[in-house]
């Protein structure tokens, strides 16, 4: 089973996962959108986060038991769109083929993060000047659309406090 922790950036997925001492896998994707000069290239830069693919596939032919990420599948649909790498009937067929193929599927968990980080979004990286709320709206339509389908989206509200790292302890495990 793979559980998802995905959401907008610094709605603290990364921070609650590290509070709440939950092992977790987080692809680098920005380290190697550096390093393989993605920027570039959009169409190359959202195939390589669609790689994220294997994953499930592993996961689906029984060489995972469960493990739990910072983000999946779910962000190259989003960012995608962000990016302008895809267009939202594109994102949408490729969710889509996702759900009827199983690669995401109803073993999953997805956390659905939301939050207002005191912290703000700034991180010094690519994705700084990003517009919250067309990311917001990217992510609420494909968790909307995945829940419809398979119903198994958790939306989780961080608050930033002890009680949310606690919460989501108690979602994830």
């Amino acid at each position: 089973m793979i559980t998802m922790i995905e959401g907008p950036r610094n709605t603290g997925k990364t921070h609650l996962l590290k509070e709440s001492g939950i092992k977790v896998y987080k692809f680098p994707f920005a380290k190697w959108y550096d390093i393989l000069d993605l920027g570039k290239d959009k169409l190359a830069a959202n195939a390589f986060g669609m790689g994220r693919l294997m994953l499930h596939d592993l996961d689906n032919n029984g060489y995972i038991e469960n493990i739990v990420t910072d983000r999946s599948i779910i962000t190259p649909l989003a960012w995608g769109v962000i990016e302008g790498r895809m267009d939202k009937r594109e994102s949408h067929k490729l969710l889509m083929e996702m759900i009827n193929n199983g690669i995401i599927n109803s073993d999953n968990k997805i956390i659905y993060m939301k939050g207002d980080n005191p912290n703000g979004r700034n991180r010094g990286d690519h994705w700084d000047d990003a517009d919250y709320e067309i990311e917001d709206r990217m992510y609420y339509h494909i968790m909307e659309t995945i829940d419809k389908y398979l119903g198994n989206v958790i939306e989780f509200e961080n608050k930033f406090d002890k009680l949310s790292v606690a919460l989501f302890k108690k979602a994830v495990l």
